[in-house]
């Protein structure tokens, strides 16, 4: 009943019906999209080069007003020839509802084994990337696989992610532990099996961070593995939902304490506390570069409260201390040479 409300107002604008191989497993790209026409015929275009010659294509657009629709047509209308063979290629559109409702509403139209999630402003790196995390993924008997990735800004910078002590093969305990405490998997690019994908979903609640949630489930059902190549290319830009940290930072906590809630996932109080610990702490560098002292001091705070060996914390909450004693000074010299 969900999901058939979650797919009123979806309409499938495109379909076409390649001829893919029956000898290898299809998997599922899903492209959530909202007014990206800027970036989404680049990601189109690097998974139409792929290797794998059995892929499904869903681009979900969420009620885009630029011209979505028509750099998707010109693609599909140039690229016809190149991919009928092996690829079907579904255009959906949907009223605008969040990307979390774009994600589910993708991951219900899909039919393949396998499940690749990556946003209309991001692309595949290069052709051999879905081949490279299907084969490993199937190898170590894992139900997500992810590698590196690489930023892109518009003027043309670069920087590959660099991963410190990440084992290629995480148990499930180990991923949910290591998710908890960092959030180092991006869902860009990110090879998940299909039927534990559509069976999750995305939470709908958390619609600034829909990813994070959706995560730590996957990785509570099996091993993550992890590929030390350079899968994805993720743009920096303003419209980037990543951009805007204080959210984010607000929403992991609100996903951690929803996961431990509704018991999907069940971690020690001493992950759980040094977890909240570093969120509070990246919190008060955001609220102390807002000039907002009061809240950097009440975050920092509770960071100690909840992990006292959090050095970082000390040092940014002992340098505010000694910043409003030195305003203080400067306030009271200024009011002496008024005298």
């Amino acid at each position: 009943m969900v999901m058939n409300k979650m797919m009123e107002n979806v309409k499938i604008i495109h379909k076409i019906l390649g001829n893919a191989s029956k000898s290898i497993p299809k998997i599922s790209v899903i492209i959530p999209s909202y007014n990206y026409s800027k970036f989404v015929g680049d990601c189109i275009k690097s998974i139409l080069k792929q290797s794998w010659k059995s892929l499904e294509i869903i681009l979900v657009d969420d009620g885009s007003t630029d011209d979505t629709h028509i750099i998707v047509k010109n693609i599909i209308e140039s690229s016809l020839n190149l991919f009928k063979d092996h690829i079907d290629f579904l255009y959906v559109y949907q009223e605008n509802k969040g990307y979390p409702s774009a994600h589910n509403t993708g991951l219900k139209i899909s039919s393949g084994e396998y499940v690749l999630i990556i946003d209309a402003d991001d692309y595949l790196w290069e052709e051999f990337a879905i081949e490279k995390l299907y084969y490993n993924l199937v190898i170590n008997d894992g139900v997500m696989a992810f590698g590196k990735y690489i930023k892109v800004w518009e003027n043309g910078k670069t920087e590959i992610l660099k991963y410190s002590n990440t084992k290629k093969i995480l148990s499930s305990k180990e991923a949910v532990e290591n998710l908890v405490l960092r959030d180092f998997i991006p869902i860009g690019g990110a090879l998940i099996k299909g039927d534990i994908a559509r069976e999750i979903g995305f939470d709908e609640r958390i619609p600034f961070l829909q990813d994070y949630p959706f995560k730590i489930k996957i990785a509570s059902r099996g091993k993550v593995i992890f590929l030390d190549e350079i899968i994805l290319a993720y743009r920096q830009h303003n419209l980037s939902v990543s951009s805007c940290k204080m959210r984010i930072y607000s929403d992991t906590l609100k996903a951690i304490d929803l996961l431990i809630k509704e018991k999907h996932i069940n971690i020690s109080s001493r992950i759980y506390k040094k977890s909240l610990s570093r969120l509070y702490y990246k919190l008060g560098q955001e609220y102390e570069l807002k000039k907002n002292l009061r809240q950097a001091f009440y975050n920092y705070t509770n960071s100690l409260i909840l992990y006292p060996f959090n050095y970082k914390t000390w040092i940014l909450l002992i340098g505010l201390f000694l910043g409003g004693i030195l305003k203080i000074i400067r306030m009271f010299k200024r009011s002496l040479s008024y005298v």
